[in-house]
């Protein structure tokens, strides 16, 4: 009866020996690659499509996105007329086909600069004026 207990006991502190062991030369080599400071290469996009750089370029960027070369890329976007008369579907990224645009139109509701949502809105449609988002149908944004 002692002999099987006697087994068992040793089994396990034999086992909790192999785990220390094994953890304490794992928490090593880890501690080793923890302090270590992060090498190669972060990419980020160019407005060429490209990806360059590492984190030390972004985080010591002014200008991060050439607005220059974006906005002439949109530029040649032609303006992509609406359902309703005074209406253009939104650029690609979710802007206003042009400087004419000024009214949001989302859902069955549009949104005026005077709008405190106008800023996070993203338009399903764009309206030159308000006048032209009643006549779609939509109700204001304060209805």
């Amino acid at each position: 009866m002692r002999r099987p207990l006697v087994l068992c006991l040793l089994s396990f502190l034999l086992g909790g020996v192999a785990v220390w062991l094994y953890r304490r030369r794992g928490s090593a080599a880890d501690a080793r690659t923890v302090d270590d400071p992060p090498t190669g290469r972060i990419p980020r996009a160019t407005t060429e499509g490209r990806l360059t750089g590492t984190l030390d370029d972004l985080l010591n960027d002014d200008v991060l996105i050439d607005h220059d070369a974006y906005d002439e890329r949109w530029a040649a976007v032609e303006i992509a007329p609406g359902p309703h008369p005074g209406s253009a579907f939104p650029l690609p990224d979710g802007g206003a086909p042009s400087d004419e645009y000024t009214v949001k139109g989302v859902a069955d509701r549009f949104h005026t600069t005077e709008s405190p949502h106008y800023p996070r809105v993203r338009a399903q449609l764009w309206f030159r004026n308000p006048a032209d988002a009643e006549r779609a149908g939509l109700s204001r944004w304060d209805a």
